[in-house]
């Protein structure tokens, strides 16, 4: 009988979004690894750039958490400036999972829960009115830049 798997993730807690990005962590965890990251304008009409960045990671990276969260802002810091903006509020991070389900024959046979976490990031410009708890996109970065070191 030959096996089929799908996997149907579904997002709890932290509301991670549209399957495509529980698809895009859920791949990522699959295949490179591990851990999966996923950076998405989550804009809405007459609201601020916003932008979902989120991570999911298998259990055996549980200890990489820090360096995991610090990745995470990284990559959505560079979205932000790529984008044209100056500063950045960083809201979260709120916790979640992604559940992964496989089936045989059109019934459920396992599941697999990922720990994920999720930060809301907003961007604005120079000149516009931003809260006072944004920080400047480069000084972000400069601060979760790795540090390369020479031996």
């Amino acid at each position: 009988m030959r096996l089929v798997v799908l996997a149907i993730l579904a997002i709890m807690a932290i509301g991670i979004g549209a399957c495509s990005q529980a698809g895009n962590l859920h791949q990522q965890i699959i295949w490179t690894g591990g851990v999966g990251y996923d950076v998405r304008s989550t804009t809405t009409s007459g609201s601020p750039p916003t932008y979902g960045a989120s991570a999911a990671y298998n259990n055996s990276h549980k200890v990489e958490r820090p360096q995991i969260t610090r990745n995470l802002l990284f990559r959505g810091a560079t979205r932000v400036k790529a984008d044209g903006y100056d500063y950045v509020l960083v809201q979260g991070p709120a916790d979640g999972k992604v559940t992964s389900t496989s089936y045989q024959n059109g019934r459920a046979t396992s599941s697999v829960d990922y720990p994920a976490f999720k930060f809301k990031l907003t961007g604005y410009k120079r000149d516009e009115v931003r809260p006072p708890q944004s920080v400047e996109v480069d000084k972000l970065l400069a601060q979760l830049k790795p540090q390369v070191t020479d031996s």
